[in-house]
């Protein structure tokens, strides 16, 4: 029923990524791999562009904001890697 209401989001906003990414996104829930990479290559082929998310992190009462894909590389030098090693990110054995 999902799967049917996000292939009717596509056909009325063609244009609209998140009918896509919800699409995606219910595929690879229910561990359907397959469709969800064929509803992101017509994503692809249709340029339809993902919005990029935005979030905020406070460390010592100081607010980051940071954007998807441009992580500053002084959030990442003083906060960001220093965070993910202390919250087991990374493997210990790289």
């Amino acid at each position: 029923m999902g799967a049917e209401l996000g292939e009717q989001l596509q056909n009325l906003k063609p244009h609209n990524e998140m009918s896509y990414v919800m699409l995606s996104n219910l595929y690879s829930a229910s561990g359907q791999w397959k469709e969800a990479e064929i509803v992101r290559r017509v994503m692809a082929d249709q340029r339809v562009k993902k919005m990029p998310g935005c979030s905020w992190i406070e460390v010592r009462n100081e607010v980051t904001t940071f954007v998807a894909g441009r992580i500053q590389s002084s959030f990442m030098d003083e906060t960001g890697i220093p965070l993910m090693n202390q919250c087991s990110f990374f493997n210990e054995t790289e």
